[in-house]
């Protein structure tokens, strides 16, 4: 047993009949995971599948009959992390109905993340609108070996390979829509420095343009140390007054690849 879940706290006689089924008012419920299974909580994925299924209970579901359903008795570990199956949605659904957005079904992310051969990479595909109860695959194209699209929409893994790896993915929600969207992954070689061709300052942000950049490099300005944020092949840097004149900047990568010194000056 991985661990348990339930409603523990009820009023009966506070009923709502939902779809010819009549359902008591829930207080309170409670999820315990086995301390002497951690061994099976060491991979975030894991935890999410079996959190998922656990939650499921705390609303009110039992145990599905479909055998690749989150809610099924018995856990997948396939990679699925926290999503739902068309089975799951329906059952979930059929006690909360809710109600559809009136908003089209779209893919909302745009752009994926550059990362490098060996390097944990996770990132979750987000959608907007239709019924909700997305569940998401790969539709054509390639996956840079290692990172895996999961039901959830999440990326997640460490490729052995470089290069770039264009993909189409595609999302559905309960209600049967689906919309595609065409990606791509930039898997930079191992060991390759990252090289700035240009730096300026502008509204108190230092915006450095180069090559082999990661999401999480950080911008040192004359040895300090600036948070960055990646668009593109620029990393803008977090609000800092600088001084009037020359500065030198660099980046490092999160594998600790570093990049030229470059100069800039502010007027």
């Amino acid at each position: 047993m991985l661990a348990v879940s339930g409603i523990v706290r009820y009023i009966a006689n506070q009923t709502k009949n939902i779809g010819g089924t009549t359902y008591g008012k829930a207080l309170e419920a409670n999820m315990s995971f086995n301390p002497f299974a951690l061994c099976h909580f060491t991979d975030r994925c894991q935890v999410q599948e079996v959190a998922t299924h656990e939650l499921g209970h705390a609303l009110g579901l039992g145990h599905s009959l479909d055998s690749t359903a989150t809610m099924s008795a018995y856990a997948h570990f396939d990679n699925r992390c926290a999503s739902l199956t068309p089975d799951d949605v329906r059952g979930i659904t059929s006690i909360y109905p809710g109600a559809a957005s009136g908003v089209r079904l779209s893919i909302t992310t745009s752009t994926l993340p550059n990362t490098s051969v060996n390097r944990d990479y996770s990132l979750a595909l987000e959608a907007t609108g239709g019924t909700g109860g997305y569940q998401w695959n790969f539709v054509s194209g390639q996956m840079p070996p290692g990172i895996p699209l999961g039901l959830s929409g999440l990326l997640f893994g460490r490729s052995t390979v470089y290069g770039t790896f264009a993909f189409v993915a595609q999302v559905r929600d309960s209600a049967g829509s689906t919309v595609q969207s065409s990606l791509s992954i930039v898997v930079e070689r191992p060991g390759l420095a990252p090289a700035i061709t240009r730096a300026e300052y502008k509204k108190k942000k230092v915006f450095v343009s180069g090559t082999g950049f990661l999401a999480d490099a950080l911008v040192y300005v004359d040895g300090e140390g600036l948070t960055a944020t990646l668009d593109g092949t620029t990393l803008i840097t977090e609000k800092r007054k600088q001084k009037f004149g020359v500065h030198q900047a660099y980046v490092v990568n999160s594998d600790g690849s570093r990049s030229n010194t470059f100069q800039f000056v502010v007027q």
